[in-house]
């Protein structure tokens, strides 16, 4: 859960802050030096170079094998993945005090969406040697969406580089607020496609701000927005779920009675025979279940070098209405999934729920069960 913090952001939390821009201008550099130096850099150049002329993806020359050969021999140095970790465990902290110091200042006299919140993160030493998983979380989600909206995400990056996970975590709530009150329900009251065309406008501008950053990584997300409402027969407190995803990671709501209702869609090509149709249909190949050979997921937040491929970031997007109280909303990322199946996690958090450290439970479970990846799962309770 959320720590304790003055009303004002302290001179530790200032201290500390000052402290990631040092480590992240040291890991950003070290990333541009590899990039540049990496005897691939040329080559995929000059297949940019080509697509711009001819206008469709190039398939690459080298084999799988000698790809993953070339990325062995370029090891992350120790210094830099010690900065990495101490850069997450930072960030992740400073985050956590401003949006909980935020939270009660904004919702002092207006009841909340979520009754409680528990999420926890772990890299997973010794199988992980970076942390690439991270989670936002807005209580009452106000300037952006309101004081009665809470927003819950869980991001998954991959490619072995934070900043395009940094910059989704500073500016993605802002750009959703912004472009849900962008699409008002329209004359024919048709609320579910207003709300979808704002989930995907989102996504699509998040998508391009990560252009300059993100060309060989990326990030999966599963975004969920909590509105508190009324029933309208019974005038009973209630809420409405919007979920909004691309790539792996998943969420569940877990109702009072036990019935459960997964609110995402994976985009794997191992798993999801439409998007490997969608994939093809647009020229591109899936190899070892991966797009293009590389990528295990077919949507996803930058990756835009398998643009051409088929890896698109037009989310999935599911309304839940009506959603009573005392319901859950488990969102995790893959490393918590793929070890677990659903009814097996809600059945968990369930038994669980009533402890602030479900979420800890829940991510230790996984690891006890096998997960070699990062993990990070976030539980809400309505």
């Amino acid at each position: 859960m959320y720590e304790e913090c003055p009303g004002t952001l302290n001179p530790i939390i200032a201290a500390a802050r000052a402290d990631f821009k040092e480590l992240n201008g040291l890991v950003t550099q070290w990333q541009f030096d590899r990039h540049h130096k990496h005897p691939h850099y040329e080559h995929q150049q000059e297949q940019a170079r080509s697509r711009r002329v001819s206008g469709r993806q190039s398939r690459p020359a080298a084999t799988v094998a000698a790809v993953k050969s070339s990325r062995a021999a370029f090891e992350i140095p120790a210094d830099i993945v010690t900065a990495d970790e101490h850069r997450a465990r930072i960030s992740s902290k400073v985050r956590a005090f401003m949006q909980r110091d935020g939270a009660r200042e904004s919702s002092q006299h207006v009841p909340q969406p979520v009754k409680m919140f528990s999420y926890h993160e772990t890299q997973n030493v010794p199988h992980r040697r970076t942390m690439e998983d991270a989670h936002i979380f807005h209580p009452s989600a106000a300037p952006p969406l309101g004081p009665r909206t809470a927003l819950v995400a869980v991001l998954d990056g991959h490619g072995g580089s934070r900043t395009a996970l940094d910059i989704v975590l500073d500016h993605f709530p802002a750009i959703i607020g912004d472009e849900m009150r962008g699409h008002p329900p329209s004359v024919s009251g048709s609320r579910r496609k207003s709300i979808k065309a704002a989930m995907v406008g989102a996504f699509a501008r998040m998508d391009q701000e990560l252009r300059p950053c993100a060309w060989q990584n990326g990030l999966t997300a599963t975004v969920l927005l909590i509105k508190r409402q009324k029933d309208r027969k019974s005038n009973k407190d209630c809420c409405t779920v919007i979920c909004a995803n691309v790539g792996d990671s998943r969420a569940i709501l877990v109702a009072p009675s036990g019935r459960l209702t997964r609110l995402t869609q994976d985009h794997r090509p191992t798993s999801n025979a439409a998007e490997t149709d969608r994939v093809v249909n647009n020229g591109g190949v899936v190899l070892f279940g991966r797009v293009g050979g590389q990528l295990a997921v077919s949507r996803a937040l930058g990756d835009w070098c398998l643009k051409n491929d088929g890896v698109i970031s037009e989310p999935s997007v599911s309304v839940k209405r009506e959603v009573v109280q005392g319901s859950i909303v488990v969102a995790a990322s893959d490393g918590v999934w793929d070890v677990l199946g659903d009814e097996e996690v809600a059945t968990f958090v369930s038994m669980h729920i009533n402890e602030e450290d479900v979420a800890e439970k829940l991510v230790s479970l996984a690891v006890s069960s096998g997960s070699r990846d990062n993990c990070c799962a976030a539980v809400s309770l309505i």
